[in-house]
């Protein structure tokens, strides 16, 4: 059962009355009429890495009370929509979900995003097969109703594992805090706050650096699942050279206790490594080439730091 700061069934559970606004001029009626067809509706929220707080309820419980009450329970979500689109799907109808509520930004784009950090690139589409438009809100706080499409495709008990699977990517040194979204708060008058969401790098890249005065650590990770003794996952890393038109060719390897993979990158040429590794192995990345001072290919950059080269995604999916 999900949370219910999260998921709630029209009528019988929705904490602060989202859809509880009387009158037919409500914001939210045209969502009410849709959702009052069935007695079996329920919703879940669901956003991407920046406009989680632009649906209302989730505003107004971070005011109030905090972000961690907020966004209770919410890493499950993410973690099965991490696991891809087909995942997912069967996540929500397993749950029980008939439909999500998407922030007016995520609908405008088309798709939950969120980049790899502990988990992998999430990047879940908004449209068939997987989810139908079906209504919004309007006025503040504007969000948009999808209803959850069945595939047919089985949810039984044989699959139990795969929805219900916990796991984090669990990174070497600092290296999880840098690739993470970065939260920042700002008071700007009396109980007052402005919040930003966003990624040291932006959401497209994230940047593997070399201290110049400190020698090379290359990054590694293993992937952790608390409840399960044995689980192997399908990843897919695609690698950038950095950075720029001018960025200098690089080789990267990716080695696991029981393979290698080595791809060749450069400006505009990315390469990706797909390879199947067990919960618990550790999986080691290396620039094979010297990192580059940026100035070398960039004159104008006076970044000390030696940039070796870019991730722009990680996917992870679980393989029954």
């Amino acid at each position: 059962m999900l949370v219910v700061s999260l998921l709630f069934a029209f009528i019988l559970l929705d904490p602060i009355g989202l859809l509880k606004e009387a009158g037919e001029f409500s914001k939210y009626s045209e969502i009410q009429q849709v959702l009052k067809k069935s007695k079996l509706s329920k919703v879940l929220f669901l956003a991407s890495y920046d406009d989680f707080y632009e649906i209302e309820p989730n505003f107004l419980r971070r005011n109030e009370i905090s972000e961690d009450f907020a966004e209770a329970g919410y890493n499950e979500i993410l973690t099965a929509a991490s696991l891809g689109d087909l995942s997912f799907n069967k996540y929500l109808r397993r749950q029980g979900v008939t439909h999500i509520i998407v922030p007016e930004a995520s609908s405008g784009r088309g798709i939950i995003f969120h980049k790899w950090a502990t988990l992998g690139s999430i990047s879940l589409s908004l449209s068939n097969p997987y989810f139908q438009r079906e209504t919004a809100s309007f006025g503040s706080f504007p969000v948009v109703l999808y209803k959850v499409l069945d595939l047919g495709s089985s949810i039984s008990s044989s699959n139990k594992l795969e929805l219900d699977l916990e796991y984090s990517i669990d990174w070497n040194s600092l290296w999880d805090t840098w690739f993470g979204v970065q939260r920042r708060v700002q008071e700007i008058g009396m109980y007052t706050y402005s919040y930003l969401y966003t990624y040291v790098d932006g959401p497209d890249v994230s940047w593997v650096f070399q201290n110049p005065v400190q020698s090379h650590q290359p990054v590694n990770f293993y992937i952790s699942t608390p409840h399960t003794t044995k689980q192997k996952f399908a990843i897919s890393i695609t690698f950038v050279a950095a950075y720029g038109g001018n960025a200098p060719p690089q080789t990267v390897r990716v080695s696991t206790p029981t393979t290698t993979r080595v791809v060749s990158i450069r400006a505009g040429v990315p390469g990706k490594v797909d390879f199947i590794v067990d919960n618990n192995q550790r999986v080691v990345i290396d620039n094979v080439l010297p990192c580059r001072a940026a100035a070398t290919f960039s004159p104008d950059d006076d970044n000390p730091l030696l940039f070796c080269y870019g991730i722009s995604n990680f996917t992870v999916r679980a393989i029954p």
